[in-house]
């Protein structure tokens, strides 16, 4: 994900620290999950027992405990097929419009919004 700033890391780092949650997630557009993603250290074993895609499963069970970034969608980019290069050289270039553009890499991102996390009632 190219177009992940240093800033957001250090927003996803602070919110860690900050609130001791065992997990912080970035979402983007509201809906969508992906990195930058911080997992505490007791969540270690669990990223070790899973597949490929570790990370998923063990956000999903943990997602009741996690803290969350709020991000605009436009900061969900990805490098996936040379289309994807293509778009983003355009971005980088100034050649697409700003109404679709999504912040170039040095620009501090816009400030998150934190989504309340759930509390669970007593056992």
């Amino acid at each position: 994900m190219p177009f992940v700033t240093a800033a957001m890391m250090r927003t996803v780092a602070e919110r860690f620290h900050q609130t001791g949650a065992p997990l912080v997630l970035s979402r983007y557009g509201g809906d969508t999950i992906a990195p930058p993603l911080l997992y505490a250290r007791r969540l270690f074993g669990e990223l070790l027992q899973v597949d490929r895609r570790c990370g998923r499963a063990v956000a999903r069970r943990h997602r009741a405990e996690a803290v969350v970034v709020d991000w605009p969608a436009a900061a969900l980019r990805d490098l996936d097929v040379p289309d994807d290069y293509d778009h983003a050289l355009q971005h980088l270039t100034g050649a697409d419009t700003p109404s679709t553009a999504a912040p170039p890499p040095t620009s501090a991102p816009p400030a998150p919004t934190i989504a309340p996390t759930p509390t669970r009632p007593p056992a």
